[in-house]
């Protein structure tokens, strides 16, 4: 297995944890904070797509689906938003259709595994952006996919905060 096939495995395998542990929340679960200010997971779940879309299409060069297909004018929600430095007060009233942002989520991991494969080998060595120390390869596999295994560990604890067991 080279490098480009070890990412995009590695991508599947945390989309697929994130699909099945969002699965079988219901809408009382899904947007629950533990308390004022605290994420919930429908946040938690949208910034981690947010977050492949910008990643994948950055470093392949594709426009965002995010975007480029319209699901942001969809979803009732601002182009640029990602999630990141979101006031905590606007979580109580952060939502979204969330069938609508399930279909989303499939054509972003829809597309990941086709973008990576158009990356080389030496490309995974590129400085992400102009001027960084950040190459392709930490900016997909720390900056994205490690990015969203912390925050299915989040996920994970809102769960167990609501009588949830990991599977053992």
């Amino acid at each position: 297995m080279d490098a480009i096939q070890l990412i995009a495995a590695s991508f599947r395998d945390v989309q697929s944890a994130l699909h099945e542990d969002l699965a079988d929340v219901d809408d009382e679960l899904f947007w629950w904070q533990a308390r004022e200010g605290y994420s919930h997971i429908g946040f938690l779940a949208w910034h981690v797509i947010r977050d492949e879309d910008v990643v994948v299409s950055h470093v392949t060069g594709a426009g965002q689906l995010w975007t480029g297909a319209g699901w942001h004018a969809r979803l009732g929600m601002d182009a640029r938003d990602q999630g990141t430095g979101l006031d905590p007060g606007r979580l109580a009233t952060f939502r979204y259709d969330r069938p609508l942002f399930m279909e989303y989520a499939g054509a972003v991991w829809e597309r990941t595994p086709k973008a990576i494969a158009t990356l080389a080998e030496g490309d995974l060595d590129r400085p992400a952006w102009p001027g960084s120390d950040w190459t392709i390869a930490r900016q997909l596999v720390e900056g994205c996919i490690g990015h969203t295994w912390e925050h299915l560990g989040e996920i994970r604890a809102i769960r167990g905060l609501r009588g949830w067991r990991f599977r053992e």
